[in-house]
């Protein structure tokens, strides 16, 4: 009986557009509102908006019969229009009859109602929403956010300058049916930072196909897995930067997953009293006065402004209310504190986004911002800007008078009327840095205030005029005069230019380049442990690990010597490193595993030299004369005659740990017999330890 209802329904819900649409082109509703297809509620109410203003019959009494006409009907169009797409439920009905009638063209004339029905490669999307999971009808899921294709998934989501949060779904699912309210408030909660869209699983299954295997160590989309969700990065232009969400479909999951992965959003610091009273220096200062943890549009405006501000949040408590109302005038909160340069504490209450985001545009500069090449457009100190009169400081930001001029000029503020806020803006310059600006407007002078009066009418060109900053009583005289345009037809023109102007003040590397690389670091060492988790691979990773350590350990095992003869080796050569050791041919011997035949001699020994001629040929055997140079390369020198006397040969064992003596080289042969005993292995050795 449900089943039949709910069929009945959606045939009532079909007619009824069939016959609203008889005078629209029903081919695409979207296009009577100037959208492309899966355009979202907030474009479609925008759209409409526009569209009846400049179509609405009343702004067409005095048009022509034949423009009255086509106003009309155009009028009519966009009303019949926007009363079905601006229905989540006819909106959702309309664009799959929208879908069915292009698919079954081209299934018609490309012979496709052969193909498997029901899989996501199956262009039949009518037939595969009546098979879809063994029954005939599903509940449709309708969302106020924008449905993604192929078509438009290029300059939605990669030519957009915001975080993206894309989901892929299936009418049938029942997880996607219950995870939908969730997505919904996802939706408004993040709005103004993220955007958010869907992609149908079955009408798509390239653009899901994509999504799932373009990234590095991606996992593909599976039915079983649905919903899966998608993050996409401000400024990503491809789907290898896309960002698997895993969890569940919770607003405060999602909205974590954007702000630590997609954003990157600064923590704000926790202050207490005593971070009011902290000087101000260089930045304007923030302290967020609220009950309640920032919020994310809160820290997004600090991350986006952190050159500009210092952002901190004190936790307010109801035992001290009194002290915030009395010290500093907090009624409510979340409330802001906003101290600057050279002026009393500002407070603004905070209470909806759009009051934070003007408290941070108004307030986010000091009350005397630098002019820079940067800045100048947004402090309207341009032609054509909002400024209509801009007054520079001209000074060096090592003078001590800067600070005092800069005082000087925001307690004035006060002094003079202004009709517009910002018709009005007071700043400073380095006159080390903007040397053109000064021997332009400063008439070369490098302590002076001047005064730009910029003509909307004339591009380009400004009236200037400046004063040497000498005599605060005649400054103050001389601002009065340009404000009240008393001596505007005596101000001298020039052309203007950002070019005159320094650049931005060159800022330190922070740590959110760091930030940003352990970031991707650990996005790529996460994507990769979720690959294995997912393909269930722990136990081949185990075993590879497992055999390539025993393999090393075993060859450590053999290669590696006993902690007690390497203590040795390095005690016996621990002098060889430092001495070099030549033979009597002039080789060097150091790391040579030979045995050494070694004498003292501060000349040279004849007797010596013969012996070593009848063994020139011997390859395991070195002649070395040892001096007083060369004598400490040998662990035990003290086993030298120095004296010359005893002309005794010792004859080093190649590991250098021990050696032997021979006779007196007063008898040639019988030490020849002793060197060949020695090489057939039969001496007897002296440890050198």
């Amino acid at each position: 009986m449900r089943r039949a209802i709910a069929a009945m329904g959606r045939w009532l819900i079909l007619i009824t557009l069939a016959l609203l649409c008889e005078s629209v082109v029903c081919a695409d509703l979207y296009s009577a509102l100037g959208l492309e297809r899966g355009a979202g509620a907030v474009e479609i109410k925008k759209a409409y908006r526009s569209l009846s203003l400049v179509y609405h019959p009343d702004k067409h009494q005095r048009s022509s019969e034949d423009d009255k006409a086509r106003a009309s009907q155009r009028f009519v169009e966009i009303q019949k229009a926007y009363s079905i797409l601006s229905d989540p439920e006819r909106k959702r009905t309309y664009d799959l009859e929208a879908h069915f009638g292009e698919h079954d063209q081209e299934a018609t004339q490309d012979g496709a109602r052969s193909r498997r029905r029901g899989s996501w490669d199956s262009d039949s999307t009518a037939d595969s929403i009546s098979q879809r999971a063994g029954f005939q009808h599903s509940e449709l899921i309708s969302s106020e956010t924008m449905m993604l294709t192929e078509k438009n998934f290029d300059k939605v989501v990669f030519r957009s300058n915001k975080a993206y949060l894309v989901q892929v779904y299936d009418d049938t699912s029942i997880l996607c049916q219950r995870s939908a309210p969730q997505w919904e408030q996802s939706s408004r909660v993040l709005h103004g930072l993220a955007q958010l869209g869907r992609v149908d699983a079955h009408n798509s299954a390239t653009l899901v196909q994509k999504l799932g295997s373009s990234a590095l160590f991606s996992i593909p989309v599976r039915r079983s897995d649905l919903p899966v969700i998608f993050g996409f990065r401000p400024g990503c232009r491809h789907f290898s930067c896309a960002k698997r969400y895993h969890g569940p479909v919770k607003v405060e999951r999602l909205s974590t997953f954007v702000s630590e992965k997609l954003l990157g959003l600064k923590n704000i610091k926790k202050a207490n009293k005593e971070f009011l009273s902290a000087k101000v220096n260089g930045k304007s200062v923030f302290a967020l006065i609220s009950a309640k943890q920032p919020s994310l549009l809160f820290r997004h405006l600090a991350t986006e402004h952190q050159e500009e501000v210092t952002v901190a949040h004190i936790d307010f408590k109801d035992n001290e209310r009194t002290f915030w109302s009395e010290r500093y005038g907090v009624v409510q909160v979340p409330s802001l504190i906003i101290f600057k340069e050279n002026s009393e504490p500002t407070v603004e209450y905070v209470g909806s986004k759009d009051k934070l985001k003007s408290v941070f545009k108004k307030h986010r500069l000091q009350s005397v911002p630098e002019l820079t090449k940067a800045n100048a457009g947004a402090l309207g100190c341009i032609p054509g800007g909002l400024a209509q009169t801009c007054f520079v400081i001209v000074d060096s930001p090592r003078s001590t008078s800067l600070t005092r001029w800069k005082s000087f000029v925001t307690s004035i503020q006060r002094d003079f009327d202004v009709a517009i806020e910002d018709e009005v803006k007071y700043t400073w310059i380095d006159s080390g840095a903007a040397k053109t600006f000064c021997n332009s407007f400063a008439d070369r002078q490098t302590s002076a205030l001047v005064a730009l009066v910029f003509d909307h009418e004339k591009e380009n060109i400004v009236r200037y005029d400046s004063v040497a900053l000498d005599n605060q009583s005649r400054v103050r005289h001389w601002i009065g005069d340009i404000l009240s345009s008393n001596i505007h037809d005596s101000l001298r023109s020039a052309h203007f230019s950002t070019d005159f102007l320094p650049d931005a003040r060159v800022m330190p590397i922070n740590s959110s380049i760091w930030r940003a690389l352990i970031q991707d670091l650990s996005d790529i060492f996460e994507s990769l442990w979720l690959m294995v988790l997912h393909y269930n691979i722990i136990p081949l990773v185990l075993t590879i690990v497992t055999a390539a350590g025993t393999t090393w350990l075993r060859r450590l095992v053999v290669r590696v010597p006993s902690v007690g003869k390497r203590k040795q080796a390095v005690k016996a050569n621990m002098t060889q490193k430092d001495v070099a050791v030549y033979d009597i041919n002039g080789v060097l011997q150091n790391g040579k595993s030979v045995y050494t035949a070694t004498i003292f001699s501060l000349e040279g020994n004849l007797a010596f030299r013969k012996v070593a001629g009848k063994f020139e040929k011997e390859r395991l055997l070195a002649f070395v004369e040892v001096n007083d140079a060369t004598i400490e390369a040998f662990g035990s020198p003290n086993i030298y005659d120095r004296t010359g006397n005893m002309m005794k040969i010792i004859v080093w064992h190649p590991s250098k740990e021990k050696y032997t003596t021979l006779s007196d080289l007063g008898d040639p042969n019988k030490v020849g017999d002793e060197l060949n005993d020695i090489l057939n292995g039969g001496a007897d050795w002296t440890s050198a330890m």
